[in-house]
């Protein structure tokens, strides 16, 4: 036996196995009711760590337990929903399997308004690990005994009991079984066979998208037609053949060696330069003037603020030149004719090279190294150069066949022998043109539909089942799976 003493002052230890424990301290409300958590748990509580009997196992089952308040308390508290008074010993039942192997006692103040410190203690007169036999199991308020018995299976006279697929009852009879044949079938041994030939139909797989008409496939095959023959390239909207090859020249494909590379002059257009124009007058014919002076035919007047010229007396009706009614040395400029003076010439001017005036043309020299080239045509490969024969488009049937101009395409028409097979199950016969099916199977009968053939169809066999009558021994009862007897008795804890 072990008496458990545990005293309010300090914090306790992970589990309790002394014989005296010190329990941390628990602050309470001055309010004489049970403060609760949202959750209804109460808010304060008298907690231990789990209890531990002398050999180490955890208690189990009820305990006797005094809570004793000190004499020299303030004030009395409630626990475990009772009244205790300062100097008195309240004394309970717990059941520590149920609470977890601790103890867990609510506790607060039995009068409000009044502050101060009470000190208690708790005693367990008797910790116990084990509260039931051995074999027994562990209820909340005691101990449950489970025993079994076998279970009487009653059968009905010529049946017997079966428990291969749960409890039954079973009747295995036996007959005779016969050879018996469907209509069509002829009895051959042990077997019923039937023989069906038939002509070998003709088909058209050996050529695909035709079409059966008699004994021959037919079909128009058509393919796309090629702008270029066999061998020839569409090239540029033409057709090139094979490439003619002769050796290419090496040297100046354009000038010619002056030692160390190839030289050549090149010829270019000129344009004019006029240097002294600047805010100068620029005439029709490109040259620049000082300064011009109007002139008008005779007959009209010039009029410096329309700047246009007019018949005399008339200035809703300006004249226009041409460059016939201008005098020599003279040039039209807008509607009137210029009188010029101070010409300047204008400059010819190169942007690459030197001004020819013999020729009239701007020259400049060009380099470069020596090169492969084709003075006969042809175009540079390697060493070599390479000519072509061109022809232009056609219509040409690569793929067999002749070309259709109404459809555009080329077209094919193929007219072959149908061959001949044999849809599954049937097979071939030697000759080829006929189709034969052996069918053949064993159906051997029973004449007593009740009956059923066995799986080697030696026999007809027949079981027959039936519900049996269970019984149990006086005080015992078919257990859920109702394959046993089984009997439960509760009994008070021990101890």
């Amino acid at each position: 036996m072990r008496n458990l003493f545990l005293l309010l002052t300090a914090l306790i230890s992970s589990s309790l196995w002394a014989e005296t424990v010190t329990l941390e301290k628990v602050k309470t409300f001055p309010v004489a009711q049970e403060m609760t958590y949202e959750d209804g748990q109460p808010a304060t509580v008298i907690e231990t760590a789990n209890i531990f009997d002398e050999e180490g196992k955890v208690a189990r089952g009820p305990h006797t337990i005094n809570f004793t308040l000190d004499g020299a308390s303030s004030y009395a508290v409630m626990v475990n929903g009772q009244r205790v008074e300062p100097g008195e010993t309240f004394t309970f039942v717990q059941n520590l399997t149920t609470s977890g192997h601790k103890l867990i006692l609510p506790i607060y103040p039995a009068d409000g308004g009044i502050e101060g410190v009470v000190n208690y203690a708790l005693n367990i007169p008797d910790v116990k690990s084990m509260v039931c036999l051995p074999g027994q199991q562990e209820l909340e308020d005691g101990c449950l005994t489970v025993t079994y018995d076998v279970l009487a299976i009653n059968c009905s006279p010529e049946y017997v009991s079966d428990t291969s697929d749960g409890i039954r009852c079973v009747n295995y009879s036996t007959a005779p079984i016969t050879l018996y044949c469907d209509d069509g079938y002829e009895k051959n041994g042990e077997n019923c066979t039937r023989v069906t030939v038939q002509a070998a139909p003709y088909n058209c797989s050996a050529y695909p998208g035709s079409s059966l008409e008699g004994v021959m496939c037919v079909q128009q095959e058509s393919h796309p037609v090629s702008k270029c023959g066999e061998g020839w390239d569409d090239v540029s909207g033409q057709c090139r053949g094979t490439a003619t090859s002769y050796s290419a020249t090496y040297g100046c494909k354009k000038g010619s060696w002056n030692g160390s590379e190839c030289e050549r002059t090149i010829r270019d257009s000129y344009y004019y330069l006029r240097t002294n124009c600047q805010s100068k007058i620029e005439g029709n014919d490109g040259s620049c003037y000082d300064y011009y002076v109007p002139s008008c035919r005779d007959g009209y007047t010039y009029d410096t603020y329309h700047e246009q010229c007019y018949k005399d007396g008339e200035t809703s009706a300006p004249y226009t030149h041409y460059e016939g009614d201008c005098n020599s040395g003279d040039f039209l400029k807008s509607d009137f004719c210029l009188v010029t003076s101070s010409k300047s010439e204008k400059v010819p001017y190169c942007t690459r090279g030197t001004y020819n005036s013999a020729e009239h043309v701007c020259e400049y020299q060009s380099y470069s190294d020596k090169e492969y080239y084709c003075p006969s045509g042809g175009s540079v490969s390697g060493s070599s150069c390479l000519t072509y024969n061109f022809e232009p488009y056609g219509n040409y049937c690569l793929d067999g066949g002749d070309f259709n101009p109404s459809t555009g395409n080329c077209e094919t028409d193929i007219n072959e022998p149908a061959g001949r097979h044999c849809d599954e199950p049937f097979l071939m016969e030697e000759d080829g043109e006929s189709c034969k099916l052996t069918e053949e199977y064993l159906f051997k009968h029973c004449d007593d539909e009740t009956f059923s053939p066995s799986a080697d169809y030696s026999t007809c066999e027949r079981t027959l089942t039936e519900d049996p009558v269970l019984e149990c021994p006086a005080g015992y009862e078919v257990d859920e799976k109702g394959v046993q007897c089984v009997k439960k008795e509760e009994t008070p804890f021990i101890g």
